[in-house]
C-alpha cells in the first residue's frame, strides 16, 4: 500500500510531517530545541520515537505502519 505525505495544519510549514498508510497515521514533528525529529504513531502501545532526520523518522513510520498491518 501507498503512502501519503502531507505538511502539517496549522504551524508552520516543514515542523510537521503526517504520514498515513491506509487508516493508520503517524506524526513526525521537528523538535527545535533538541535538534531531532519526534514521530508519533497511532498505535498507544507503541513508544515516542526520536531520530536525528526527518528522512528517518518517515522510513520507520513507513516501516512500522506497514509491519502493524500484517
Amino acid at each position: 500500500m501507498k503512502a501519503e505525505y502531507k505538511m502539517g495544519h496549522g504551524i508552520p510549514r516543514g515542523e510537521k510531517v503526517i504520514i498515513k498508510i491506509g487508516a493508520r497515521q503517524a506524526d513526525a514533528s521537528l523538535n527545535v530545541e533538541k535538534e531531532n525529529w519526534t514521530l508519533k504513531i497511532d498505535n498507544p502501545d507503541l513508544p515516542e520515537l526520536e531520530f536525528p532526520t526527518l528522512e528517518n523518522a518517515v522510513l520507520s513510520a513507513v516501516t512500522i505502519l506497514q509491519e502493524e498491518r500484517i
